[in-house]
């Protein structure tokens, strides 16, 4: 097996984006095989814990580990932008209501970055403004 530039047509997934490829060149009775083994940068789009334990592509059922939260949902695809009608880049896509539910998207394709921290400072901000203006 050659390895070159093709290796990237057999990956669905953006490999700029979250894939990194690195050969292994094994020796057995005088015959080299080289074997691909991915990693990925993928974190929980409701926690932030590294997902890189689980292999690509994600199932439809998979979970996150460490906050049992479901990982094919639009929140975590690349085509998921609130600016949007539907709430998605694609326009064939089917609207999905519930964003944070797995679901059976056929555009599906994971976002490195889907984990967004919230600033509790400001938060709290709100709330006691939300209280202020609540008070009797």
């Amino acid at each position: 097996m050659r390895v070159g530039k093709n290796v990237r047509q057999y990956c669905r997934y953006p490999i700029n984006a979250i894939l990194t490829y690195s050969a292994i060149r094994i020796s057995v009775v005088g015959v080299y095989k080289f074997v691909f083994v991915m990693s990925h940068s993928l974190v929980c789009w409701r926690c932030g814990a590294s997902l890189a334990a689980l292999s690509l592509p994600l199932r439809r059922l998979e979970v996150c580990k460490a906050c049992n939260a479901e990982l094919h949902v639009c929140k975590m695809c690349v085509e998921y932008d609130i600016s949007y009608a539907k709430h998605c880049k694609e326009p064939t896509a089917e609207e999905v209501r519930k964003k944070d539910e797995a679901n059976f998207c056929d555009h599906f394709k994971p976002r490195a970055a889907a984990y967004v921290a919230k600033n509790e400072a400001e938060l709290a901000k709100s709330r006691s403004a939300l209280d202020d203006l609540f008070r009797k």
